[in-house]
C-alpha cells in the first residue's frame, strides 16, 4: 500500500540537489566558453606573436637587401696620379722597361709603395630585389691621419690615360669636415657633350648599376679612410659602407717627396726640376 507522510510533515522539492545540478551544469558551461574564448582569443594571439617574431628574427638574420656597392681598386702603378714612396730616390729600386702591371705591384710592394693623391676607387651600385634606392650623400672619415712620405714620387712610369670617366667624386681629407664635391666628366666629352656631375640625391636601378669613382684628394697627409653612402628606399633609410673589405683605404700627398723620371736607357732614377 503507498505510504502515507506522517502526520505534520509534508513531501517538499530537493533544492539543495537542484542547486547542486545546476552549480555542475554552469561548471560544465563555464568550462565549454572559456575554451572557445580560448581558441577565438588567445590562441590566434599567440600565433600573431610568434609570427611577428618569426619575421623580426627573420630580418634581423637575413634583412632585405637594398643596395649593392662592389669596390674595385685600380693599380696605382697603372694610373695617371701614381704612388709615393718612403725611400729616397738612390735607395728605391728601379724598374725595368718590360715590366708589365703584375709585376710594378709586386714593385711598388716591396718597397712600402703608397697610392698618391688623387688616385680612385670604383664603386658598382645596383638596386636589389627590385628597389630603386636613391642615395642621398656621401660621407668620408679619416680614420688615421700622419705625415706624407718625404721620399721619392715617381712621374708616371707607364703610360696612362683614364679615357672617359663619368660619376665622378672627389672627396678632400685636408678639410675639416671632410668634404665631397660631384666633379664633371674626365677628360673633355665629345664635341657638343656637356660635362655632368653627378647631382644627389641620385636614384640607382636594379635594371642599370652605375659605376662610381671617388678620389681622395690630401696636400699634408698620409691618410686612412673610409666612406658611407646614405640612402633611402620606399621609406626606409640606410648607410652602406665604403671600404677595402672592412679595411680604410689608403692614400699620401706627394709635396714632400722628390719627382723623379725613370731613366730607361742608362737606368736609375732622375729628378725632375719643380
Amino acid at each position: 500500500m503507498p505510504t502515507t507522510p506522517a502526520e505534520g510533515t509534508s513531501q517538499r522539492p530537493d533544492h539543495g540537489s537542484a542547486a547542486r545540478g545546476w552549480r555542475a551544469r554552469w561548471k560544465k558551461y563555464r568550462l565549454w566558453v572559456g575554451g572557445v574564448v580560448t581558441t577565438a582569443i588567445v590562441i590566434p594571439l599567440v600565433a600573431w606573436a610568434a609570427g611577428w617574431t618569426g619575421q623580426w628574427l627573420t630580418s634581423k638574420v637575413n634583412p632585405d637587401e637594398y643596395l649593392s656597392a662592389t669596390v674595385d681598386i685600380p693599380s696605382p702603378a697603372g694610373s695617371c696620379e701614381g704612388l709615393v714612396f718612403d725611400k729616397d730616390p738612390q735607395n728605391l729600386p728601379g724598374v725595368l722597361h718590360d715590366d708589365d702591371l703584375d709585376d710594378l705591384d709586386t714593385w711598388a710592394a716591396a718597397n712600402g709603395g703608397i697610392p698618391a693623391s688623387g688616385n680612385d676607387v670604383v664603386v658598382t651600385l645596383q638596386g636589389l630585389n627590385g628597389h630603386t634606392v636613391v642615395v642621398n650623400s656621401i660621407s668620408v672619415d679619416v680614420v688615421s691621419r700622419t705625415e706624407p712620405p718625404h721620399g721619392t714620387y715617381p712621374a708616371n712610369i707607364l703610360p696612362c690615360g683614364a679615357g672617359l670617366v663619368p660619376y665622378r667624386f672627389q672627396a678632400d681629407l685636408d678639410a675639416t669636415p671632410v668634404s665631397v664635391t660631384a666633379v664633371a666628366d674626365d677628360p673633355a666629352v665629345a664635341e657638343g657633350q656637356a660635362h655632368r656631375p653627378v647631382d644627389l640625391p641620385h636614384a640607382i636601378s636594379g635594371s642599370e648599376p652605375e659605376v662610381w669613382h671617388l678620389a681622395a684628394v690630401t696636400n699634408t697627409c698620409t691618410c686612412e679612410w673610409m666612406a658611407t653612402l646614405e640612402w633611402t628606399s620606399d621609406g626606409q633609410q640606410g648607410t652602406t659602407p665604403i671600404t677595402d673589405n672592412g679595411r680604410p683605404f689608403r692614400v699620401a700627398a706627394v709635396t714632400r717627396a722628390t719627382r723623379v723620371q725613370y731613366d730607361w736607357h742608362n737606368g736609375g732614377w732622375l729628378i725632375v726640376k719643380k
